[in-house]
């Protein structure tokens, strides 16, 4: 992967002694970073599993939505195109002060909603406002039924000042090593305080942002279309518009490439990267990626409860085999909650190995001689973090670990059910799971996943150990990478001992395009950014 933490941590760190970061008038996503060589117009279809649950970046936290959303919105910072290295947004440049504690954003001039409303720091401050204000009668946390990411970038936050018409101040509670990686997820997406403050809790299905498209139509279980912003303060796009078709089915998803009914395949099984790269009209992009793929372990249950049971199953999962008949070799074993590209990651911890006797001994010695039997949910098709799909997955998993007397029933739901479920607070089963990062940082790969105030974002298992709890805090709070990697080796270490999930494998990030896409750069958070920048030469 292009960009690592060390690098981007270790910048961070001596630009918060001298308190200022900042960019030439443009910013790495201006118009300069344009291919000059492109080509204006035309339609690019890209393919997508499911239906968004909405388009609200405050109130929705699925992968699919989040491929929509990240051509509507710009955040305050963005990353650097395929690379999760922060640069400018909405924001030419920042100053960190009051040892950490207080940014100051120099914001853009000239940018507008796709509503028309006037970026500056007032509609900056709404939005703040929005978010962190329970008074507010837009307060997004007022509707019902919402997967939010806003405590984990906005909990720690005091309040803000407007300094000028285009200078904002945000103050918080105490230093926030991760903030401004924050700000660029999909999840930051800035959205217009007019058209919050006029949908309501129906912005979800109404957003306008800065970004370069703007929703066009939404047909539901069928499509959405997004046309091209010509005000886009970043460039004017190549496309006209992007459609992301929505096809559930992976065989349906493949065929669609195949006879370009799609330009760009968002969910690549494993078996068919042989014939993508047996055909001259397509191209594979594959590497490393910001992805866990796992089963998460119920800890306040039992048998769960008892950490030789989930050792146990970790021990009885041939996830080597798994990797090289269902992934096709294009996945490795976990050793570790943090991905090998991840900031922290620790290669020297040991994977559980394939060891069903000792499985069978540590069942017996925490009382189930004969096993026991438990329901499994799987979400259907495919996902990030696992592109064969939940049912095969679920499945050869379901074999293996019959084979030392655990016997599974499979509760197969929708994608939408599924996330409802697992981050519902009284959630008790096992269920397939994962994570794709959001933003580079380990915080946002492993806390979501691992933190005890968690429940409702992706802490399934609901895994809280008061150790781990306090070394996350302490490695959020610093700057310094020799800290925060100090802190994240212990906890890697303390999660694979406790075991609260069994832990599978880390796939590679795949996407498949036509031959006639230019200029498509994946992100490693899987997100589709700069999307200006793509265009089509057919």
């Amino acid at each position: 992967m292009a960009s690592t933490w060390k690098g981007l941590l270790a910048a961070g760190a001596s630009l918060l002694s001298l308190g200022l970061v900042s960019t030439g008038a443009v910013g790495a996503l201006g118009a300069q970073a344009v291919q000059a060589a492109g080509r204006y117009g035309g339609t690019l279809n890209i393919e997508i599993t499911n239906d968004p649950p909405g388009l609200d970046p405050a109130t929705v936290l699925d992968n699919d939505a989040g491929y929509v959303m990240a051509t509507l919105y710009d955040g305050l910072t963005a990353y650097k195109p395929g690379t999760t290295q922060v640069v400018p947004g909405l924001a030419t440049h920042w100053k960190i002060t009051n040892g950490g504690k207080t940014y100051i954003f120099y914001l853009r001039h000239g940018v507008t909603f796709s509503d028309g409303t006037p970026f500056n720091a007032q509609a900056v401050a709404q939005w703040i406002d929005h978010l962190i204000n329970p008074k507010n009668p837009d307060y997004y946390a007022k509707q019902k039924g919402i997967q939010t990411f806003v405590p984990f970038t906005w909990g720690n936050v005091t309040g803000y000042k407007v300094l000028g018409p285009y200078t904002i101040e945000v103050n918080m509670k105490s230093p926030n090593g991760e903030f401004l990686a924050d700000l660029a997820m999909v999840w930051d997406g800035v959205t217009s305080p007019t058209a919050v403050a006029k949908w309501g809790s129906q912005y979800y299905e109404h957003p306008s942002g800065t970004g370069p498209f703007v929703l066009e139509k939404w047909v539901k279980g069928q499509y959405l279309e997004v046309k091209a912003n010509p005000h886009y303060w970043g460039g004017r796009p190549y496309l006209s518009s992007i459609i992301f078709q929505e096809i559930p089915n992976q065989a349906t998803q493949f065929l669609a490439l195949r006879t370009g009914r799609v330009d760009i395949l968002t969910d690549v099984a494993p078996n068919e990267v042989a014939s993508i790269r047996s055909d001259s009209h397509l191209r594979l992009l594959a590497e490393p990626g910001l992805a866990d793929n796992a089963v998460s372990l119920p800890v306040q249950v039992k048998p769960f409860s008892d950490v030789r049971v989930r050792q146990a199953l970790n021990y009885a999962v041939n996830k080597a085999l798994l990797d090289k008949t269902l992934y096709g070799g294009l996945a490795q074993v976990m050793n570790s909650p943090l991905p090998k590209v991840a900031f922290g990651y620790d290669p020297k911890i040991p994977a559980y190995p394939y060891d069903p006797q000792k499985a069978r001994q540590l069942l017996a010695a925490a009382g189930y001689p004969h096993g026991f039997t438990a329901t499994m949910v799987v979400y259907t098709g495919a996902r990030g973090y696992n592109p064969i799909g939940g049912q095969e997955l679920a499945t050869a998993i379901q074999a293996q670990l019959a084979q030392v007397g655990v016997k599974l029933k499979l509760d197969i739901v929708d994608p939408t059910t599924w996330l409802g479920m697992i981050r519902n607070p009284n959630f008790h089963l096992m269920t397939l799971t994962g994570w794709t990062g959001d933003n580079g940082d380990p915080d946002d790969m492993i806390s979501p996943l691992f933190n005890g105030n968690a429940f409702t974002t992706g802490n399934s298992s609901h895994y809280n150990n008061p150790q781990v709890n306090a070394l996350f805090a302490s490695a959020l709070e610093s700057s310094n990478p020799a800290v925060r990697a100090h802190d994240y080796d212990i906890i890697q270490k303390k999660i694979m001992a406790d075991a609260p999930w069994i832990f599978l494998n880390y796939p590679d990030m795949l996407r498949a395009e036509s031959t006639s896409v230019h200029g498509f750069v994946p992100n490693p958070t899987y997100f589709y950014f700069n999307m200006n920048q793509v265009w089509l030469s057919r």
